[in-house]
């Protein structure tokens, strides 16, 4: 591991507790500014908390635990929509018969075993002394970008639009007109509840795992992760994010090549306000879990009701955002380390 990513490690220290601490109520605060005016349902909160960037947000972060820098998540999160599109467009007969309940599920393993060897290429060439992590996973991006444009000519894969109607969660519901009760009816959520029922099993199932390696570990802590948690990180991010790609199609139908290697910048900012770089320890590690979704709901009010500064469909108002939240997780860390010193010295 280089200096500058042993560096970028948050480290436990007494003074961390403090730093977490500010950059909690810091995030709340932010939280709170921008909800101040915005006319957010309960339904578009929780579409924005368990949306589709969530997971590869989720993967950053789990890589930034360790020290890596892993600029290939979208190249994942592209590649399991692609991948997850062409077996669902491969899949469909001549007739347009929909093979729901059957061919998706198959796609969307397609997704997550693309995504895992993505993450796997990852893991080999960040294990090379003389190749910086954040050199590698960019190599990588550049890698899956370059194919995917060389496989999808027309920069687009579409779906049926019933592909997925088996997969709508059904209800019984009892309707009342005066006193004469309607018998039973039987109604079908939108498909965006089956998507955020499955990113928050992603979530979740990240954080049990967790909070299991937290409890074995706790008493021997480790302060730099040894290579096989790095590329166990680098493989399960890459295959999260491909999951999280192929959900996508729930909802839109189409898979899309992007033009650049990076595009929604909604998730470096989320996994920066989540606390990425600053709160330190395994017991922080499931913090820093907690507060993803609300740091993705933070940078989607930004993106919403911020500035509006599109320029070819890249939100670039996230810059200024995404800038600030390095800044303020340096300060803290900044203010833990001279504290520190302080103590060491007094």
């Amino acid at each position: 591991m280089r200096p500058w990513e042993y560096n970028l490690i948050p480290r436990e220290r007494p003074w961390s507790v403090l730093a977490a601490a500010v950059h909690t109520v810091g995030l709340l605060a932010m939280l709170a500014v921008l909800w101040v005016g915005a006319d957010r349902q309960f339904y578009d909160v929780m579409g924005q908390l368990m949306g589709y960037y969530t997971p590869a947000a989720l993967a950053m972060l789990l890589a930034m635990r360790c020290g890596v820098l892993d600029v290939s998540v979208w190249m994942s999160w592209s590649a399991g929509s692609v991948v997850a599109a062409g077996i669902l467009r491969a899949a469909l007969p001549a007739a347009g018969e929909i093979h729901a309940g059957v061919w998706p599920w198959l796609a969307f393993a397609a997704a997550v075993s693309a995504g895992a060897a993505i993450g796997a290429v990852n893991a080999i060439l960040a294990r090379s002394p003389r190749l910086p992590a954040l050199v590698a996973t960019a190599l990588t991006a550049l890698l899956v970008w370059g194919l995917l444009h060389g496989l999808v000519s027309d920069r687009e894969i579409p779906v049926h639009p019933r592909t997925f109607d088996a997969w709508h969660l059904e209800a019984d519901v009892t309707a009342e007109d005066g006193d004469d009760a309607i018998s039973p009816m039987r109604t079908y959520a939108p498909l965006a509840v089956t998507r955020m029922l499955v990113v928050a099993l992603i979530v979740s199932g990240v954080l049990l795992t967790m909070m299991v390696h937290h409890s074995r570990t706790r008493h021997h802590p480790i302060t730099t992760p040894p290579p096989r948690v790095r590329s166990l990180a680098l493989v399960t991010g890459g295959a999260i994010s491909a999951l999280g790609g192929a959900l996508w199609l729930l909802e839109n139908n189409t898979a899309a090549v992007p033009r650049l290697p990076v595009h929604d910048l909604r998730i470096p900012v989320a996994a920066v306000l989540a606390g990425g770089l600053v709160l330190a320890g395994g017991g922080r590690s499931l913090l820093t879990a907690l507060y993803l979704p609300v740091g993705m709901l933070v940078a989607t009010l930004w993106y919403l009701d911020g500035w509006d500064l599109n320029y070819r469909g890249y939100a670039l108002q996230m810059l200024p955002l995404l800038a600030a939240a390095v800044a303020w997780s340096l300060a803290l860390r900044a203010l833990a380390r001279k504290r520190q010193r302080g103590e060491g010295t007094g």
